[in-house]
C-alpha cells in the first residue's frame, strides 16, 4: 500500500479486503487518476495466490483504459454533453462514496479482528506474565536450593580435603611399612598385575619396582611354583587363603601365604602374596620329627615290653595265688571243719562257723583274682569260654547288663591272639564300669575272613572329643591299659579303633589269625 498512488489506495485497500473476505478475485473498473489537469481511467484486479493461509499473498494488476479522442466535429456534441458529464461525475462520486463506505466497513471489520487479536494477545501476555511470575518463584526457590547445595558442597569439599590428608598420611604410613619390613610382600590386582611390593621381594621373588603394572605370571620367581597364577586366581574367586611350604632353587624353605586383597568397603580387588623364611624352623622341625619318631618307637617297644612283663607277672601271681595262697586257705578250711566236729561250747562253735564263712569268701575272692590275672580257661578252652566266664562275673559284680554274642565258630585261635583280645575285653568293660555311666553293654565276637574281631559297645555319655582325638593321634590319654593294647594290636598286624559320640562308645579290636604261631593250641 505504501508504494501505491494515493488515488488508488482507497480502491486498492477495498479490493484487497473484499478478496480476503470472499476468497476470490476482485476487479475495480474505471478508477480515475488525475494528473496535471488530465484524467485517466485504470482497472484494478486483485487475485489471491495459492490456498488461503495466514500470510496470504495477492497479485495486483493495473490496466489502463484507452482515452476517448475528441474530434473537432464533436465539440458541439461534447458541449451538449456537459450535462451528461456532470451526471457522470455525480455517478463517479457516488461510486467513490460507495467504495469509501466499503473501505470503511472493511476497516471496521479489520479493526474488530485486530481488537480480537489484541484481546487474545493480551490474554496470552497475562498468562505468560503469570508463568513468568511462577518461573520467577521457582527460580527463587532454585536459588535457595543452589545456595544450600553450595553450602553442602563446601562442607563436602572440606571433608574431602580432610579425607585427602588422611589418605596421604595412610599412604605415607603404608609406604614406610613396606619400605621398613623385611618380609617379601607383593600385592596384585584382579588381573594379577603387580600393584605394590616390598624391597625384600627383589631378592626372593625376583621382582623389581619397574615391574609394577606387569602380570606376575610373566615373571620368573626365585622358586619352583608353576601354578602360581592359578593359586592366586583361586584365592580371589573363593576368598579362601592358601598357605603352603615351598623351596627356592637353592633349597631354602619359605612359607607362602596368599590372601584376598580387601578394600575399605569390603570388596575383593586382588590378592596379597607373603613369603616367610622358615628354613631354620623347618630344619628344627625335621630334627624334632626324627626324635619324636625315635622316642615313639622306644615308647612302643617299652609299652610292649611292659605288657609282656605284665602278662608274665599276672600269670605268676595267678599261679602263686592258686598254688600257694589257695592251698593254705583250703588247709585252714579243712582244719576248721575238723574242729567243728569236736565237742565245743556254743560260743566256740559260732566263732568257728564265722571263721569258716570268712575262709570261704577269701577262697572265692582269691580264686576270682587269680582267674582275672590270668584265667585258666583261656589256656584250657580258649577265648570264648574265658570271655563268657569273665562277662558273667563282671555283670554280677557291677550290676551292668552285658549282652554277649560269641558267634557260631568255636575254632580255637593262637594264644598270642586270644590273650590280647581278652585283655581288650577286660580293659573295655573296666572303663565302662568306671566312666561310661551305661546300664548295659553289647559284646560281639566273630572269627571269619581270616580275622578275629571283638567289639564292645556301651550306651553311656561317650568320650570327650579332645581326649579321643589325642588318643587316636598319639595313643595317650586313656592310661597304659588301652594304650598298651593298641601297641600290641599294631605289633600283631591288627588295629584298635575307638569311636564315640553322645550315644555311647565303641571299642573295636581286629587281629589277623596269622598274627603269630609261636603259641600252639593246647593238646
Amino acid at each position: 500500500m505504501k508504494v501505491a498512488k494515493k488515488e488508488f489506495v482507497a480502491e486498492l485497500r477495498a479490493a484487497v479486503n473484499l478478496s480476503k473476505k470472499n476468497g476470490g478475485p476482485v476487479k475495480r473498473k474505471s478508477v480515475e487518476l488525475r494528473r496535471r489537469g488530465q484524467s485517466r481511467s485504470v482497472n484494478i484486479s486483485v487475485e489471491p495466490l495459492g490456498p488461503a493461509t495466514e500470510n496470504q499473498q495477492y497479485l495486483i494488476l493495473f490496466e489502463r483504459t484507452s482515452p476517448s479522442v475528441l474530434l473537432p466535429g464533436r465539440i458541439a456534441d461534447k458541449l451538449r454533453g456537459v450535462g451528461r458529464i456532470k451526471k457522470k461525475e455525480i455517478a463517479l462520486l457516488t461510486r467513490e462514496l460507495a467504495t469509501a463506505q466499503e473501505h470503511l466497513s472493511a476497516l471496521v471489520d479489520s479493526k474488530e479482528a485486530s481488537d480480537e487479536e489484541f484481546q487474545s494477545a493480551n490474554e496470552e501476555i497475562l498468562s505468560a506474565n503469570e508463568e513468568l511470575q511462577s518461573t520467577n518463584e521457582e527460580l527463587e526457590t532454585s536459588k535457595e536450593e543452589l545456595q544450600s547445595a553450595n553450602e553442602e558442597l563446601n562442607t563436602v569439599n572440606d571433608e574431602l580435603q580432610s579425607r585427602n590428608l588422611e589418605l596421604d598420611r595412610a599412604n605415607s604410613d603404608l609406604n614406610n611399612v613396606l619400605t621398613s619390613t623385611n618380609l617379601p610382600v607383593v600385592m596384585v590386582d584382579r588381573g594379577l598385575r603387580i600393584r605394590r611390593l616390598t624391597a625384600a621381594s627383589t631378592k626372593t621373588l625376583k621382582v623389581l619396582p619397574s615391574d609394577i603394572g606387569r602380570p606376575i605370571t610373566d615373571l620368573s620367581p626365585g622358586f619352583n611354583l608353576p601354578n602360581l597364577g592359578q593359586l592366586i586366581a583361586g584365592v580371589v574367586d573363593t576368598l579362601i587363603p592358601i598357605e603352603r611350604e615351598i623351596q627356592d632353587r637353592e633349597g631354602h624353605w619359605y612359607s607362602l601365604q596368599i590372601r584376598p586383597y580387601r578394600t575399605t568397603d569390603d570388596k575383593i580387588d586382588g590378592a596379597v602374596i607373603v613369603l616367610s623364611d622358615i628354613d631354620d624352623a623347618k630344619k628344627v622341625s625335621e630334627i624334632l620329627e626324627v626324635r619324636v619318631e625315635e622316642r615313639t618307637a622306644a615308647v612302643r617297644k617299652l609299652s610292649l615290653k611292659v605288657m609282656t612283663v605284665q602278662d608274665d607277672e599276672h600269670r605268676r601271681i595267678s599261679r602263686e595265688l592258686h598254688d600257694s595262697v589257695g592251698q593254705h586257705l583250703a588247709s585252714a578250711k579243712m582244719t576248721i571243719d575238723l574242729l567243728q566236729q569236736a565237742e565245743l561250747s556254743g560260743k566256740q562253735s559260732d566263732l568257728l562257723s564265722q571263721a569258716s564263712q570268712s575262709l570261704d569268701v577269701c577262697m572265692k575272692e582269691t580264686r576270682t583274682i587269680s582267674h582275672l590275672l590270668h584265667p585258666p580257661l583261656i589256656d584250657e578252652l580258649g577265648f570264648s569260654s574265658a570271655a563268657k566266664w569273665f562277662v558273667e562275673g563282671f555283670s554280677e559284680r557291677s550290676g551292668i547288663k552285658v549282652n554277649l554274642d560269641l558267634g557260631s565258630d568255636s575254632q580255637r585261635l593262637p594264644l598270642s591272639v586270644e590273650l590280647p583280645l581278652f585283655r581288650v575285653l577286660q580293659a573295655s568293660l573296666s572303663n565302662v564300669h568306671r566312666h561310661a555311666e551305661s546300664s548295659s553293654v553289647d559284646v560281639r565276637f566273630n572269627n571269619d575272613s581270616g580275622e578275629a574281631k571283638l567289639e564292645v559297645r556301651d550306651h553311656g555319655k561317650g568320650i570327650n572329643p579332645e581326649l579321643l582325638g589325642r588318643f587316636n593321634h598319639t595313643g595317650t590319654g586313656f592310661g597304659i591299659g588301652l594304650a598298651g593294647m593298641r601297641e600290641r594290636m599294631r605289633e600283631l598286624g591288627g588295629r584298635l579303633e575307638i569311636d564315640s559320640d553322645g550315644n555311647g562308645t565303641v571299642i573295636r579290636a581286629v587281629i589277623p589269625e596269622s598274627a603269630s604261631d609261636a603259641t600252639k593250641k593246647p593238646s
